[in-house]
């Protein structure tokens, strides 16, 4: 399940107060998308690492208590943790990383999850619990969930999806070149290593590392970009940021002229640069009217080149962000109504 299917039965579940185990790879955004489905919600969003805690972090501290003033003590009372929820208020309390936490502080969790209580804590009825954590196979130094954990939640497995991830890419100014690099190298968003001792690989996450480096100045170099996605994908991802420097005016296109497409000699890479630069830079657009303009300039400037539908397909996905006003979606897509149709197929509706 991708993450936007994931997302809809979440907040299915959390209406219905039914607690959810999120299954998926390191790096995937599966915190994100909790902490994105309480801001949608209009939820508070409460963070809890199972793995720093020990099983009296969670239950709270015991307190001493007597039958009246005077009295020895004859019994004893829980102090609840601050982090825990308090009455009057609504939110989903995430335990994040429940599976790197050791058998003990699971245990301590099974009433929580299960009973919306903890001792003489109550979960108030505003909140909802979600869990997640990493698969045995994916290297993560996990311990085993009991059977009578796991029978405690509603199981989701979330897997890298290259659509999901490219709207939630536009949506958040990711760098044309990371995005035009998994555009053409989709496979790549997420590998888990082969080796143990590669420490870093290629998942969403560190994607968007490499795109906020690039951001903030960052040389784009193996070297460089290897620590953040390995020696191996960083490697062909500079040979691909290169190609930057063969890219027609990109202005002059968004203006209506018409530079001389470059020739990608069977390679079509420069034309996936090219794309996703153009759609980045009409993004940047201030003002409805310009942002049309600059858009239909492009998808003229690529249709007059004969590129294929697909491809000015992918410009559309990449221009139209989803915070778009519906007027420029509207003049866009009028005028391109030719295209409509693969782009259904690439969004998969």
């Amino acid at each position: 399940m991708n993450l936007d299917s994931a997302k809809l039965l979440i907040k299915v579940a959390a209406s219905a107060k039914k607690s959810v185990m999120l299954w998926g790879p390191p790096g995937l955004g599966k915190s994100d998308l909790v902490r994105q489905i309480a801001a949608e919600m209009k939820k508070q969003f409460v963070d809890v690492r199972l793995s720093l805690l020990n099983p009296v972090d969670l239950r709270g501290l015991p307190v001493p208590m007597s039958e009246g003033e005077g009295k020895a003590p004859s019994f004893t009372t829980w102090l609840p943790p601050q982090f825990l929820p308090r009455e009057g208020t609504r939110g989903i309390l995430f335990l994040d990383e429940i599976n790197l936490a050791v058998p003990t502080v699971q245990a301590a969790a099974y009433q929580l999850i299960l009973d919306r209580k903890l001792g003489e804590y109550i979960l108030p009825d505003g909140w909802a619990i979600i869990a997640a954590g990493n698969r045995a196979q994916d290297r993560s130094a996990v311990f085993e969930m009991s059977s009578a954990l796991k029978n405690r939640f509603i199981h989701i497995t979330v897997e890298a999806d290259f659509g999901c991830w490219q709207r939630w890419a536009v949506d958040n100014n990711v760098h044309p070149h990371v995005l035009g690099y998994l555009s053409y190298r989709s496979q790549h968003l997420l590998q888990m290593p082969d080796n143990p001792a590669q420490y870093a690989f290629p998942t969403p996450r560190s994607w968007t590392v490499l795109s906020e480096m690039i951001h903030h100045g960052m040389e784009v170099c193996r070297e460089f970009v290897g620590g953040i996605i390995g020696d191996g994908y960083a490697t062909e991802f500079e040979n691909f940021h290169k190609m930057a420097g063969k890219l027609p005016s990109i202005k002059a296109i968004m203006e209506g002229q018409n530079p001389p497409l470059p020739s990608s000699k069977g390679d079509d890479s420069l034309l996936y640069l090219i794309i996703t630069t153009l759609a980045y830079e009409t993004r940047q657009v201030k003002g409805a009217d310009e942002i049309i303009k600059a858009a239909t300039n492009s998808i003229s400037y690529l249709g007059n080149n004969k590129l294929s539908k697909e491809f000015i397909a992918l410009f559309l996905t990449s221009c139209m962000a989803s915070n778009l006003e519906a007027k420029v979606r509207g003049e866009v897509f009028k005028k391109c109504r030719q295209y409509l149709e693969p782009l259904r197929q690439l969004l998969g509706v």
